[in-house]
């Protein structure tokens, strides 16, 4: 269809087409077809004025209304309201232009815009549009795809069979448990999902021995098997036996509740002809699939390999114990009058000239503390480097499985200093009350107001700050009791111990620039190893079980690991050359 103006004018309310008459300069008396005829006049060849004088929700509402037709179905436009007014006002002045079909969607909306097309009647055959279940469109003439759509398509089944390379076992949950048995026929579960590597499979199998032993409990027949591919086992196949009738959903959606719930996803039902994809799921079922607890399969891809690490960053935790609100009116100040403030000091402040900040150690009772000072003697002795024990990449430092035990024991040793020190810290923040300590606080900006607003630009000054810093008692008493809180949690102090933290290599092999990333940085790293004088003992033992010579690019390292990985496999045991006492603790 081709807009006309007359169209969005229409949708206007009476007092809303007399207010545009007033802002044209046109006639406001009249009825209502008066007032449409003189505005169309007005502004014939010119919707994008007309558009600039009205509302982003009056665009939304016009263009909501519209209908596309094509092939004997009806389209509307929908997802407006999440489009910018720029937009909108360029899907309706294409309009305006041109007479489109739903072929040419794709010359309305412009690109980066979230308008779409949503299908709202069929003609004919509905059975194909309803055999495409949708988790976004099921409201557009196609079937929905959600987890309660999942349990009504269970309906009658005898035996359910899935395949996936991703999962959560609240979908599990939510799909075969919560509110009884999907069906009362339902006898048979079977579940085949991607295996991991390292410390990640581990974990899976701990979780899904769990999930396994549920539906154990509920179904006659329930087995939960992993399947490894050299990269990722990534099928989605959803098998349905009935008594008489068999049916498969293939498409895009993972065994996950943001597949269901979050995710523009798709299954498409089949019902005749899928022996074929019997046939792959038996396949996959007998012969590629381990049972859970069996023995874990060696290491023979790089990705795998890659998978059996965790990543360490640096904390970006931090510990204040020094609090100065007069560090933005300090940096206003003229150099002339802030060399006046050299030869004085503040009372509770830290031990340096000027204005420095509060002291809450010696507020405390501790600066002078011998038990401090040899806390803090232990912590400059022990220094623990990560760099013997890792990779690095774009996301982290990579550390293997088998060396992280290692890793964190060097690390707890080098932050024995800092935990006993936090733990006095803690305990004299109990033992002082928050009335002396606020008391000192006030001596201390009472010190600073006498000290600052003697200074000629101080009280000019004070007008372009974001906030008053001689009114700041609220503002240091939230601060102190967020001190003792972080300092109560176990997790936060172990933070601050910790000059790195871990977490699992994340599952990016599906994001093919992360995957790329995360690759290139780690050969590189490894190249730029085998270029130096000395090498640490993980990259350096990665050199030399990949028959690595020295110095060596990272495209050649990279060929020759993930050539000895297809050809022998990794042996934790073997190639870190680990005693078994420290891979059982790894």
């Amino acid at each position: 269809m081709r807009l006309k103006v007359r169209y969005f004018l229409d949708s206007l309310p009476l007092l809303r087409l007399r207010d545009l008459c007033r802002t044209r300069k046109l006639l406001q008396t009249g009825s209502r077809r008066d007032l449409l005829e003189r505005l169309a006049r007005s502004f014939r060849g010119e919707p994008d004025s007309m558009l600039n004088q009205l509302s982003r929700t009056e665009i939304i509402e016009v263009l909501a209304t519209i209908t596309i037709e094509h092939g004997g179905r009806s389209a509307k436009l929908s997802y407006l309201g999440q489009a910018r007014r720029e937009d909108l006002q360029r899907v309706a002045i294409r309009l305006f232009d041109n007479d489109l079909d739903a072929t040419r969607i794709d010359e309305v909306v412009p690109a980066g815009c979230p308008a779409r097309l949503s299908w709202i009647s069929t003609t004919g055959d509905t059975d194909a549009w309803t055999d495409i279940l949708s988790t976004q469109h099921g409201d557009a003439g196609f079937a929905p795809l959600s987890v309660d759509a999942l349990r009504f398509e269970l309906k009658g089944v005898r035996a359910l069979s899935i395949a996936s390379a991703y999962y959560d076992v609240g979908f599990f949950r939510a799909l075969l448990l919560a509110d009884g048995k999907p069906s009362e026929t339902l006898d048979e579960i079977r579940i085949v999902l991607n295996g991991l590597s390292g410390s990640r499979l581990a974990q899976q199998v701990r979780e899904l021995e769990e999930i396994q032993n549920e539906l154990q409990s509920v179904y006659t027949k329930a087995e939960v098997r992993l399947a490894f591919a050299r990269s990722i086992f990534h099928p989605k196949i959803f098998l349905l036996r009935r008594r008489d009738s068999r049916a498969a959903l293939v498409g895009s959606a993972n065994a996950t509740t943001a597949a269901m719930t979050e995710n523009e996803e798709i299954l498409l039902r089949i019902r005749d002809g899928i022996e074929g994809l019997e046939a792959y799921f038996a396949h996959i079922w007998e012969v590629k699939a381990e049972r859970l607890g069996s023995r874990c399969p060696q290491v023979r891809s790089l990705l795998n390999f890659l998978r059996t690490g965790r990543l360490f960053f640096k904390t970006s935790t931090t510990f204040q114990m020094s609090f100065n609100p007069f560090g933005e009116l300090l940096r206003l100040l003229p150099r002339s009058e802030r060399s006046l403030l050299t030869n004085v000091r503040l009372r509770n402040s830290e031990p340096k000239p000027g204005v420095g900040p509060f002291d809450l150690v010696a507020t405390l009772g501790m600066a002078d503390d011998e038990e401090d000072q040899a806390a803090r003697s232990e912590d400059e002795k022990h220094r623990a480097s990560i760099k013997p024990f890792s990779v690095e990449t774009c996301f982290g430092y990579w550390v293997p499985d088998a060396m992280v035990a290692l890793l964190k024991s060097e690390l707890d040793l080098a932050g024995r200093g800092k935990r006993r020190r936090f733990e006095r810290i803690a305990m004299a923040l109990t033992d002082t009350s928050d009335s002396v300590i606020l008391r000192a606080y006030g001596e201390y900006v009472e010190d600073a107001h006498r000290l600052l607003m003697s200074l000629p630009s101080t009280q000019a000054l004070l007008g372009n700050l974001r906030s008053d810093p001689f009114q700041t008692r609220e503002w240091f008493a939230e601060r102190l009791t967020n001190l003792r809180n972080n300092l109560a949690r176990s997790g936060y102090v172990e933070r601050l111990c910790r000059p790195f933290t871990d977490a699992p290599v994340p599952e990016l092999w599906d994001d093919p620039v992360s995957r790329e990333q995360f690759e290139t940085t780690f050969f590189e790293y490894l190249a730029y190893v085998s270029n130096a004088p000395t090498q640490s003992r993980v990259p350096s033992r990665i050199l030399e079980v990949a028959r690595c010579d020295f110095p060596t690019d990272a495209s050649t390292i990279r060929e020759r690991l993930v050539s000895f990985l297809k050809e022998s496999g990794w042996s934790d045991r073997d190639h870190w050359k680990l005693p078994p006492e420290q891979l059982a603790n790894a």
